[in-house]
């Protein structure tokens, strides 16, 4: 794993557990993991709502 700074930043307001769970190691692994696989990821959240939509647009026609 990287030991570099990660590039992500948390923008929202801290909570008590953050620091103990955003560590940098945390972060760096979900860049890396996001650069290695996020275009991958995309592609299949597209299929799944597609799919998704494709059985929401049976349900209709099949009941009737």
């Amino acid at each position: 794993m990287s030991t570099q700074k990660s590039r992500i930043e948390v923008s929202r307001a801290s909570k008590a557990q953050y620091d103990e769970i955003l560590t940098p190691e945390a972060l760096n692994f979900t860049e890396e993991f996001e650069c290695k696989f996020g275009s991958r990821l995309i592609e299949l959240l597209q299929c799944r709502v597609k799919f998704q939509r494709e059985i929401g647009a049976q349900a209709y026609t099949d009941g009737s």
